[in-house]
């Protein structure tokens, strides 16, 4: 397009051509040598013009439009004929905005050129600008036909027919590439049309051929990757958008639109690596601070998610940003913060039921049914097919007693909507908890199944429903069968109840428990767990003590140090004996592997006489040995049962008994006491030590503790007899010292002296 802003000098020479050269002062053949003989007068007003036309130029270019306007307007009044000045005042319209006014300054410089193919482009490009494309058209057309070669002209005609003459665009495009096979815009264009054609292969085509000729096209790859996106191939629109950001990283929506693609294929740590550049930003956009709420709330990152989600909000008091703050708050369990977002989006959108729908849910979840009622009926009353708020009424009016009511809500939700499972399941389980219409309630939740088969709380209506019919046995089933899926405590509640049923005490405490676990503030549950306290349930706090106790045994497979025996007759003699002791717990491989042998050797020095060796075995029968052998015969009657003792208890059997769920529990301030059958156990609630256990009439008291290696153990021990037949050993009072956890060499249980 022809231009003045070239240099002034060039520019001038034209002009004065143009002014010059008329039929009033004939041509430039009557002159010599193209040389110009002036008048004075002439030059005179020539020198005007050109002071003019030169003030225009330097205040256009300083940005003072209106002062260049009247500079131009004086240029013209001047010489009226000066066709190059209509085509600068023309353009000082446009950058003034006022198209209108430079119309006619461009019919003026095609009037003077009416066979330019660039005055008539110039002409054109106004007339589109004023949205008159059939003028500019014809304008077009006309020209072409007088120079068909004239690229230019050919590329804004097809750009006018691109998408209301489509086949015709093709064409005149084609044929500016014959003139032109590397017309950028020719194959730019093409791509347009054959996009909006939705003939994909030959759009990325044109596209690709742009991007070789030049490959730091932008546009050609947006357009790439929107080709790919509409043909649904999402990795590939990703690839070029990706290139297309690498080159334009500026680019604000080619950046919110690769956001856009990530989030379809859940890829939320590269919307994270994309949002980078807005994390310190002190103002970022809107939707940057919306994508980073986005990511971060499928992180579950809930403050995070809240806090974007708010600075959002300072961008835009959009509804939407408010409802998706009050999900988050729920998240927190801030249900007043969500309700009052909640509140704030109903007061920008109250015509929207969507948004009373959610408020009346938050009233639901703050335990206010009758204020849900009236956010319900508003939903429904701006959306009269609001199956969700329908159903969501029902369960309102249900929790305030006016089943009656809520029992239309859910006939109307399945009228309105067929294929409601949700309904289907609610009624028919309704029925079935209060017990009547049965049958009903059995066709209702099978159609709820057939629905949603894969539904868990489904299987668990009917599951209860079949304990409502009696067949307990299958409504376990079921509701196993719904627990695999969901872990809920209602289910694990009627599974208990179906346990309680059958007598099996022991499955309904555990039943109760894990319910009571999910759902603490149950009362209900509570209560009925209540009735199995006094057992030693698995989840129970004195089984846990227990349990704590037994695995230090258990992990102790050696255990060795000094040891004094007290007694009014002793093992052994009258007195106290000391010496050294060792215990050892192996699984020998001819054994099976679940088979423990516990062996203990005591090495007691009396004092004149030669040190005497107990040695006890734990085995399919259990023995003792004595050395020296002849003094077998002088030892008391009870010797190898205390021995037994002192081994059964560090190998745990003399605990494994109560470890059961039929183990009565007695609860006292300071303990717990367990017993099953003759034997208890009584364990010290802040530390899970064991103070006493008894079996028959043997009590085993540990009266201090000591600590090895973060490990408690007995550090004194009276074993007492309470059998008053019984003349011998009534009481042995044991204190271990020096500990160790060290591994004992073999030698030690296998010598013989």
């Amino acid at each position: 397009m022809r231009s003045l802003k070239q240099d002034i000098k060039k520019l001038f020479f034209l002009l004065m051509l143009s002014l010059w050269v008329t039929p009033n002062l004939g041509t430039a053949a009557k002159k010599e040598k193209n040389e110009f003989s002036f008048s004075k007068n002439e030059e005179a007003i020539g020198s005007k013009v050109y002071s003019h036309f030169l003030n225009a130029l330097l205040l256009e270019r300083r940005g003072e439009l209106e002062r260049a306007l009247k500079e131009y307007n004086r240029t013209l009044a001047l010489e009226p004929q000066a066709s190059l000045i209509y085509q600068q005042r023309a353009n000082l319209y446009l950058k003034m905005g006022q198209t209108e006014k430079a119309l006619p300054d461009a019919q003026a410089f095609y009037k003077l050129h009416p066979e330019d193919p660039e005055a008539s482009l110039f002409l054109a490009s106004i007339h589109l600008m004023l949205n008159q494309k059939i003028t500019a058209r014809q304008i077009l057309e006309k020209s072409i036909e007088e120079n068909p070669k004239h690229v230019l002209s050919l590329i804004e005609l097809s750009n006018i027919l691109l998408f209301e003459d489509s086949p015709k665009a093709i064409k005149i495009l084609e044929n500016i590439l014959k003139i032109d096979p590397f017309s950028i815009q020719a194959y730019y264009s093409l791509g347009l049309v054959y996009q909006k054609m939705e003939e994909f292969p030959k759009a990325k085509n044109m596209f690709e051929k742009v991007i070789e000729i030049d490959p730091e096209s932008v546009p050609s790859l947006l357009l790439l990757g929107e080709t790919y996106e509409k043909e649904n191939n999402l990795e590939s629109a990703i690839l070029y958008f990706e290139k297309a950001l690498k080159k334009a990283p500026e680019h604000f929506s080619l950046r919110m639109q690769l956001i856009s693609l990530y989030s379809k294929l859940k890829q939320f740590d590269k919307i994270e690596n994309l949002l980078q550049i807005y994390l310190n930003d002190p103002s970022p956009p809107m939707e940057a601070n919306f994508w980073l709420a986005l990511v971060y709330e499928n992180k579950k990152q809930w403050e995070k998610a809240l806090f974007y989600y708010l600075q959002a909000q300072k961008g835009m008091n959009n509804p939407e940003l408010h409802i998706r703050a009050a999900s988050i708050y729920s998240q927190l369990g801030e249900s007043k913060n969500a309700l009052r977002s909640l509140k704030t989006a109903v007061k920008l959108s109250p015509q929207e039921a969507q948004f009373h729908y959610f408020l009346g849910l938050a009233y639901l979840d703050l335990k206010k049914p009758k204020k849900a009622i009236k956010e319900f009926e508003k939903a429904i009353e701006l959306k009269k097919d609001f199956g969700s708020s329908y159903f969501q009424l029902g369960i309102a009016l249900d929790s305030i007693k006016k089943w009656p009511e809520a029992e239309k809500m859910f006939k109307h939700v399945i009228k309105i909507e067929p294929t409601n499972a949700s309904a289907y399941n609610y009624l028919g389980y309704t029925y079935a908890d209060r017990n009547e219409n049965l049958f009903e309630a059995r066709k209702l939740i099978e159609k709820a199944l057939e629905i949603d088969q894969d539904n868990p709380a489904y299987a668990d209506s009917l599951g209860w429903l079949n304990f409502r019919e009696g067949d307990v046995l299958r409504a376990i089933s079921h509701l196993k069968s719904a627990l695999e899926s969901m872990p809920d405590p209602a289910i694990f509640d009627h599974l208990g109840d179906c346990y309680h049923a059958l007598g099996n005490s022991l499955e309904a405490a555990l039943s109760y428990q894990q319910a009571l676990e999910l759902d603490p503030k149950n009362k209900t549950i509570r209560k009925k767990l209540e009735r199995y306290k006094k057992w030693l349930l698995p989840e129970s706090p004195a089984r846990k003590l227990l349990k704590n106790f037994e695995k230090t045994l258990s992990q102790t497979p050696y255990l060795s140090g000094m040891i004094l025996v007290k007694g009014k007759k002793n093992f052994i003699a009258k007195g106290s004996s000391s010496g050294f002791f060792y215990l050892r717990k192996t699984n020998p491989s001819h054994l099976p592997s679940t088979t423990t042998i516990t062996e203990l050797r005591m090495d007691l020095a009396l004092s004149a006489k030669m040190p005497v060796t107990l040695r006890y075995e734990s085995n399919t029968i259990s023995q003792w040995t004595v050395f020296p052998p002849e003094i077998k015969d002088q030892l008391p009657q009870e010797t190898k049962k205390f021995l037994e003792l002192i081994a059964s208890f560090f190998d745990n059997k003399l605990l494994l008994p109560l470890d059961q769920w039929q183990t009565k529990v007695q609860e006292k301030s300071k303990s717990f006491v367990l017993t099953y059958q003759d034997r208890s156990v009584t364990l010290k609630k802040n530390t899970g030590l064991v103070k006493a256990i008894r079996w028959g009439n043997t009590v085993l008291k540990i009266e201090k503790y000591q600590n090895i290696d973060r490990y408690f153990f007995p550090q004194k021990i009276k074993i007492e007899s309470l059998n008053k037949n019984e003349t011998d050993l009534k009481e042995v009072e044991i204190e271990f010292s020096r500990l160790s956890l060290d591994t004992i060499e073999n030698k030690i249980f296998k010598a013989k002296e």
